[in-house]
């Protein structure tokens, strides 16, 4: 039983405010499960009397041993928190919430608390379990992608070798400017071509032999085994267009 108490007031002459209906003894303390009358409902709501101060009956060594009733007090006489602020909702939210939370965890009505704890724990070391598997997955799809992009880098380095050596034989590059050329392709495709575009023609005839069949034959030189020495003129154009002279003699001499 719970009364309220003020200093005027007999403890027995106090009407009864609530009942305890449950008690429970727990590690921390002693906990009861109350029934809020109107009378303490308004007190509470007033904040007039917010604590409570136990009637104990006690051995010869002064141990607790039997709680009579207790008073809702407005000072309490043992250190303890102050009375939460009375709902008359507040019982069926609780009682709402605890079946929600069952019904959530997939466990029935008469679960206990215990059976709760565990299934939280539970489903903590599933999605521990889980969290570690989508990390492993995570890192084995960087590394492909990881792998994928060298892969992706090597080939694109291939095509654009490629791109420039098929300008060069094609008379729009010289292989002087390969370089050059391989840098504008890895930086844009579009601008290459038309760089390529406007070039093609314009130096394709610094490919063709400086001597052709008939002006050799015409100065019986067609199958001379001596190369033909060249001009210091022509030297320097070979060595700026990137042609060897070796080459230039080969031609010279078929």
């Amino acid at each position: 039983m719970v009364r309220t108490s003020t200093r005027t007031e007999r403890p027995a002459l106090a009407p009864a405010v609530a009942w305890i209906e449950e008690l429970a003894a727990r590690g921390d303390g002693l906990y009861g499960r109350v029934n809020w009358l109107q009378p303490g409902l308004d007190v509470l709501t007033a904040k007039s009397h917010r604590y409570i101060s136990p009637a104990l009956k006690t051995d010869e060594k002064g141990r607790a041993v039997w709680l009579h009733s207790a008073a809702l007090v407005a000072a309490p006489g043992i250190s303890m928190p102050a009375v939460a602020a009375a709902d008359p909702n507040r019982k069926e939210e609780t009682d709402m919430n605890i079946a929600e939370i069952l019904r959530a965890l997939g466990l029935p009505a008469e679960a206990t608390a215990d059976d709760s704890l565990k299934e939280i724990e539970r489903l903590r070391a599933g999605e521990s379990d889980r969290n570690k598997a989508l990390l492993a997955a995570n890192d084995a799809l960087q590394t492909m992608a990881a792998g994928l992009a060298s892969e992706t880098t090597t080939l694109n380095a291939e095509r654009r070798q490629t791109k420039v050596e098929r300008a060069i034989e094609s008379g729009k590059l010289i292989p002087a400017h390969r370089n050059v050329a391989l840098t504008l392709l890895s930086v844009s495709e579009s601008a290459f071509d038309t760089f390529c575009a406007s070039m093609e023609g314009s130096i394709k005839h610094l490919f063709k032999p400086a001597f052709t069949d008939e002006m050799l034959s015409a100065h019986n030189l067609k199958h001379l085994d001596r190369p033909i020495a060249l001009s210091t003129e022509a030297a320097k154009v070979a060595h700026t267009l990137g042609i060897k002279r070796e080459s230039l003699d080969e031609e010279s001499r078929r």
